[in-house]
């Protein structure tokens, strides 16, 4: 039973990357379902057992990225203690994204920014997680300037992560993951709470 669920798993992840690589050449609405299992090396009927349609595999690859930032943003707030943790948050952010570099490196090349929409479950967290401690430590600052600050925090952590795939992960994650912790929210947050 193990090995039917690994090689199910295997297959999923296979079309799923494949997707995403014939989406680097071709506009999305523009891949079949006939290249996917070429690339794939699987036949029509294995891809149905596994997917609706090619938006599908976009769509569950979206909420599982989505899924995977608001589990960071949740352990994020629990595990920052001191400096030396946030630097370890940002490592298993980093490796949560390098895992899953076919997904970031086509968002990366589609959108310009992170997926937390405003009112969103992700940007709730961070906001909670981050804006907020930073108001308590900083009580003269406003509302709006909280909001401005998580805007540039979101910017400048897609940017780096942008450049970072962009790059081929050629910098080590140290670096990226050094350049990340030094944002302001995220230093408040682990020296509120060394």
């Amino acid at each position: 039973m193990e090995k039917h669920n690994a090689n199910w798993i295997e297959t999923h992840e296979r079309i799923t990357q494949a997707v995403f690589k014939l989406w680097e050449t071709t506009p999305l609405n523009r891949i079949t379902i006939h290249a996917v299992c070429e690339e794939a090396h699987i036949n029509r009927s294995t891809f149905y057992v596994h997917f609706d349609n090619i938006y599908s595999v976009t769509d569950e690859a979206v909420n599982k990225a989505h899924a995977d930032l608001l589990e960071f943003c949740v352990r994020s707030a629990q595990n920052i203690k001191n400096p030396q943790s946030l630097n370890k948050t940002v490592m298993d952010f980093l490796q949560l994204v390098q895992d899953s570099s076919y997904y970031y490196r086509m968002y990366f090349k589609h959108m310009h920014d992170l997926p937390f929409e405003v009112g969103g479950k992700i940007y709730t967290q961070l906001y909670d997680s981050l804006a907020v401690p930073y108001g308590y430590s900083h009580p003269d600052t406003t509302h709006v300037e909280l909001n401005f600050m998580l805007a540039s925090f979101e910017a400048a952590t897609a940017m780096a992560l942008s450049q970072w795939i962009d790059n081929d992960f050629a910098d080590s994650k140290e670096q990226v993951a050094r350049v990340i912790a030094r944002e302001p929210l995220l230093e408040n947050l682990a020296r509120s709470r060394a």
